[in-house]
């Protein structure tokens, strides 16, 4: 083996195992449509319960947000989420929804950004759920969700 050829070998290897790993991620099952509740924390003001629909076609590669609603809580009569439906997309551990915005009061829209998801699959009898921290607007959001379908969700 020639001094190049053992030079390379090792990032030939690590590009290799790099490629190998960067399988797509999917949501199974597929097709689906799954509901997930949760509460957002909107900086100290407002703790809002929140539902959403993510529709799941076959390949599971993807997802839209079908639907989003803010259901209660404290501080959020005039909190809303506008402009769905959400294109989803799926990356290992994550979800993220694109164009994702809200109305923090009728005329203070926050602007479209992309939520980061941080997805993890469920077991030992719990369901699949996620956890986001952003900005909306100017204030500090963190939330969390589960799924409430009968279905198992998970990113695979």
């Amino acid at each position: 083996m020639s001094l190049i050829s053992r030079l390379f070998a090792p990032v030939l290897m690590a590009g290799a195992l790099v490629a190998a790993s960067a399988q797509a991620q999917v949501i199974t099952p597929n097709p689906t449509t799954f509901t997930v509740e949760g509460v957002m924390n909107i900086e100290a003001w407002a703790s809002c319960n929140f539902t959403m629909t993510f529709d799941v076609p076959a390949g599971g590669t993807s997802a839209t947000v079908t639907n989003a609603v803010v259901t209660g809580g404290y501080g959020c009569e005039q909190v809303s989420f506008t402009g769905a439906p959400w294109n989803v997309r799926v990356a290992p551990d994550r979800l993220y929804i694109d164009d994702f915005e809200m109305l923090l009061a009728p005329a203070y829209p926050t602007g479209k950004q992309t939520l980061e998801v941080y997805w993890t699959n469920g077991s030992g009898g719990y369901a699949s759920g996620g956890v986001f921290f952003t900005l909306l607007g100017y204030y500090g959001t963190m939330g969390h969700f589960g799924v409430t379908s009968s279905t198992p969700i998970s990113i695979n």
